[in-house]
């Protein structure tokens, strides 16, 4: 098999699974990650092997991606890639395994991909729990997009040209992004009749996980919306996209060229900063390294997750819970599905308790507030909350400066 024909049989798979069951298949940072894969592994050892024949996923192995995991950690240990880059890699590669065995793109002779380990931290096995031991961990300080403080958005905004093609639609679905903190492609997969007036939702479809998910819009909001819909025809998109011939673009094409155009306006605008961020060397001892923060699609989403994290300060344990209720009642058949992820993540936490049979302990009033954060944005798990806020001292240091004052 030729390298070239191996890539369009992963765009086929990816493609398949896209159609089927959107979510993290939608990303199209997984099919880059699996081509990434190829060129430099795969390529790798059809070279040392001697034999084209290796390009067949039929004949991988799966101590490869395992070879490639380890390379992966040296490389981070040399500040040459993040911790959320080789996470992205384990899953998109997991993925197209799962994908090839569902579509049996490849044929009905190759019903298995291998590639390595499963397994995570909870079971204390596999690619990802390889990068919890190794200390490949990016806290919240290392994420490179930054949360707006002030009018970062705005800036941008501004240094958009009113020229620029589908400028309208760009400014409109960055707005929208900050009034609910979605993905920018979800936001650009938005239909007129997706927005319930009476019970003020948004709904986001095929977002993560391939759920389809609300979110509650604020009265000063609704006008907004109304304003968007208005002359559309229902199913038509609250921000259609034009490509060069005027013809309507699809989602993806969409979100590529909406980056394209903030990317440009960002660096115009220069809202960008340099942060000295600490990082954890393989031996375990520390050294600084200096990074750029960048606006990115993503900073609306901080910046929204910062403003729901900081309203939750004087809530009583009581109101957090309530507050979770009730976005889980909006979510209709996919409550379960959340409520079960949630209860993992209770087990994850309690993952000490749970190996020396003791009882387990319920969400901490601090760790409500971030599962509150996640679920706003679409996950469920705490400690992706924490990548998206600055979060407040503990309530005893907190006591502790107000006597001292």
């Amino acid at each position: 098999m030729k390298k070239e024909h191996l890539i369009v049989m992963i765009e086929k798979t990816f493609e398949k699974a896209r159609k089927k069951n959107g979510g993290e298949y939608a990303d199209n940072s997984y099919l880059s990650r699996m081509k990434t894969y190829v060129n430099q592994k795969i390529t790798e050892k059809v070279i040392e092997l001697g034999n084209e024949k290796y390009y067949n996923p039929k004949f991988w192995k799966g101590s490869w991606m395992d070879e490639y995991v380890e390379e992966s950690i040296d490389r981070y240990h040399a500040d040459e890639l993040s911790a959320t880059r080789i996470e992205g890699m384990i899953h998109a590669v997991h993925a197209f395994a799962s994908a090839v065995k569902e579509f049996k793109t490849f044929g009905k002779g190759t019903k298995k991909v291998r590639v390595g380990l499963k397994g995570g931290v909870k079971q204390k096995e596999g690619q990802l729990n390889r990068l919890h031991e190794e200390g490949v961990i990016d806290s919240k300080d290392h994420v490179t997009s930054m949360k707006p403080k002030g009018d970062e958005l705005e800036r941008v905004k501004a240094a958009i040209p009113n020229t620029v093609r589908n400028y309208d639609s760009i400014i409109k679905a960055l707005d929208s992004q900050s009034h609910t903190g979605g993905r920018i492609k979800a936001e650009l997969r938005l239909r007129v009749g997706d927005i319930d007036y009476v019970n003020k939702t948004k709904k986001y479809k095929k977002d993560k996980h391939g759920f389809n998910r609300r979110v509650q819009i604020k009265d000063e909001f609704l006008d907004f919306y109304r304003e968007m819909e208005r002359g559309k025809p229902k199913g038509a998109p609250l921000y259609p996209f034009f490509d060069r011939q005027g013809k309507q673009m699809d989602d993806d094409s969409a979100s590529r060229h909406a980056q394209e155009i903030l990317k440009i306006a960002v660096d115009k605008a220069g809202v960008n900063y340099e942060k000295v961020i600490e990082k954890q060397n393989r031996d375990g001892s520390k050294r600084e390294v200096t990074v750029e923060m960048r606006f990115t699609s993503h900073s609306n989403r901080r910046g929204f997750a910062q403003g729901e994290y900081d309203k939750t300060r004087y809530w009583k344990k009581s109101k957090i819970i309530e507050a979770i209720g009730e976005y889980l009642n909006l979510q209709g058949s996919n409550k379960e599905k959340i409520i079960a992820r949630i209860d993992n993540e209770r087990d994850r936490l309690n993952y000490r308790n749970i190996k020396y049979r003791k009882p387990k302990r319920d969400f901490t009033w601090e760790q409500l507030r971030m599962l509150y954060v996640a679920l706003q944005l679409g996950h469920s798990r705490i400690d992706i909350g924490k990548r998206y806020v600055d979060t407040d001292e503990p309530i005893w240091k907190r006591k502790k400066k107000l006597k001292t004052e």
